[in-house]
């Protein structure tokens, strides 16, 4: 498997670190739909979810925690 683009692999940092798209997404000085897609783009190259998401939080999933962990 090629390695995740740097990109992908801060902006998976980014949520972890705020658990809120759009606060990650603001520090990375993108739009929150940016954000979100390549999340999206990040779990299907992994073939696993990063987060757990509905309309009110984020939370990391443990294969996510564990991904953000080596990522850093």
């Amino acid at each position: 498997m090629a390695l995740p683009e740097i990109r992908l692999l801060q902006a998976a940092i980014a949520v972890a670190r705020e658990l809120n798209f759009s606060r990650a997404a603001e520090s990375l000085h993108i739009g929150q739909s940016t954000l979100s897609k390549q999340i999206y783009e990040l779990e299907s190259q992994l073939g696993f979810k990063l987060f757990e998401r509905n309309h009110q939080t984020v939370e990391l999933t443990d294969a996510g925690r564990a991904f953000v962990e080596e990522a850093r």
